[in-house]
């Protein structure tokens, strides 16, 4: 871990939230309220989000992402950090959407923010409990934000990319906003209820297949969610060949490129847990040797690991997943889309040779 290679910085603003998601990975990893929700920010904070712009050496802009709990509980918070510490980095927030406002979008649009709506398209309601995306007031609000994203969950309820796609373009299309969105695997951390990963694998095998299959090159010449979504998996291949060094890392950066920490300093592990490793005031090196310490925080998690071709996209998965889970569900999950998406790579790299 090292400054000049600081890539991603979470906030953690607050645990508390207002929904109760069904696959929640902080039920789990976050035992404590080890994280600050008060409304004040520490000034080493701001400085460090100020001082840290003349360290780095990319050129690209630093990404802050905030998160929760839900993180619009704490919208004050939000904005005193982006307000207090006035640089041009890549803003970010993931929200449920339930308490966003007219003002709130301004201030996101103001400062150029990259919104996040969490949503699993079909059947929402049976993970999240609510739909929102089924009320046409608050499809009429967001769709006043500028860098709107959707984040979906994958699992047993909506496992068919057409299907969850189809429905993102049906809501957004009528208020004239195409629906970027990434479809992420479930996430097993320890309490996860066996109906979200009760796949029917031969019919996900084959719509997964038929989709991508449907992916042609005129697909990159529109402003679709088709093309959002390969072009994700297609950077994520970049990466690796760019910089084949990150396989021994963790998937996520946590212990390569990324800090969490809250509003007054505390840095964590994980932006998703409550295991407190030091402060903004820790040598980084004292930092990184936590994670050394751990053998769960390495991408080399066993030999099925090391030999599987699907690490490039993967990263060999969050280390909270257990091996039992990786057995039950979540390797074959990964590998399904990842054959797609390396396939789909390929002929559309023949087709542009020929």
């Amino acid at each position: 871990m090292n400054v000049s290679d600081m890539r991603m910085i979470y906030i953690n603003l607050g645990e508390e939230c207002n929904f109760s998601c069904k696959y929640c990975s902080q039920k789990a990893l976050i035992t404590e309220a080890a994280i600050h929700k008060g409304e004040d920010v520490a000034d080493k904070v701001v400085n460090f989000l100020q001082d840290i712009s003349e360290f780095r050496n990319s050129s690209s802009r630093l990404r802050i992402r905030f998160t929760g709990g839900e993180p619009l509980i704490y919208f004050d918070k939000l904005k005193q950090i982006v307000e207090r510490v006035n640089r041009d980095y890549e803003w970010i927030v993931i929200t449920n959407g339930s308490l966003i406002t007219d003002e709130q979008i301004e201030f996101f649009n103001r400062y150029d923010f990259h919104v996040g709506i969490s949503n699993d398209g079909p059947n929402t309601e049976l993970t999240r409990s609510v739909n929102l995306l089924e009320d046409s007031k608050f499809l009429e609000r967001i769709a006043k934000i500028k860098n709107l994203r959707f984040v979906c969950v994958l699992t047993a309820y909506n496992a068919n990319y057409k299907e969850v796609l189809s429905y993102f373009k049906e809501k957004l299309l009528p208020y004239g906003k195409v629906p970027y969105v990434s479809l992420n695997p479930v996430y097993d951390t320890g309490s996860i209820e066996e109906e979200l990963i009760r796949f029917d694998w031969e019919a996900f095998e084959q719509s997964t297949r038929h989709f991508f299959d449907s992916i042609t090159l005129e697909t990159f010449s529109n402003d679709t969610p088709e093309r959002y979504l390969l072009i994700r998996y297609l950077n994520r291949v970049l990466e690796y060949f760019n910089n084949p060094t990150m396989l021994e890392y963790t998937g996520c950066g946590a212990d390569y490129d990324t800090l969490s920490m809250d509003s007054i300093g505390n840095v964590f592990a994980c932006h998703n847990t409550s295991i407190k490793i030091g402060d903004l005031g820790t040598p980084l090196e004292e930092l990184q040797a936590y994670f050394k310490s751990k053998k769960d925080f390495s991408r080399h998690l066993s030999e099925n690991c090391v030999s599987c071709y699907g690490r490039i996209i993967c990263g060999g998965s969050c280390p909270f997943v257990g091996e039992q889970s990786r057995k039950l569900y979540y390797c074959r999950l990964h590998k399904t889309i990842i054959e797609n998406v390396l396939n789909t790579l390929v002929r559309l790299g023949m087709c542009c040779h020929e």
